[in-house]
């Protein structure tokens, strides 16, 4: 009976190493694998020399590509900045001509006003004039 007994408590045990463990040995993999996604250290496989000379030059080459997008931005947003600044030194031009244009419509208006004050002012004078006369 202690055989009987005995291979009952083993059972727990034999089930606990044959399903447990790899369960655990599987969940502590993935954590690995979830850190090093996050923190990016993941362990580099060895290359052999042409693996190595081909990946570093695909690395050259999108940088290269990287570079000469970046020149293109930097060259448009120049050229934006300076079409930008004539466009807005056009506009200033245009609204001085038009301001100078009000003041010398308002000049001119003011010249209509006094000639025409000093036009009503002679045709006062001559009026006064004509009633002064003889007999009157």
């Amino acid at each position: 009976m202690a055989d009987g007994s005995s291979g009952i408590k083993q059972l727990p045990q034999d089930i606990g190493e044959a399903v447990i463990k790899p369960v655990v040995d599987e969940v502590g993999k993935a954590l690995e694998v979830g850190v090093q996604s996050v923190t990016g250290s993941y362990p580099q496989a060895q290359l052999n020399p042409e693996e190595q000379a081909k990946k570093k030059e695909a690395e050259e080459k999108k940088k290269q590509e990287f570079l000469w997008r970046l020149d293109k931005m930097t060259a448009t947003a120049n050229q934006q900045a300076k079409v930008r600044a004539a466009q807005q030194q056009q506009l200033q031009s245009q609204q001085q001509e038009k301001q100078e244009e009000k003041v010398k419509q308002l000049d001119e208006l003011e010249k209509e006003q006094s000639q025409k004050q000093a036009e009503d002012l002679a045709q006062a004078q001559r009026r006064t004039e004509v009633r002064k006369g003889v007999g009157g």
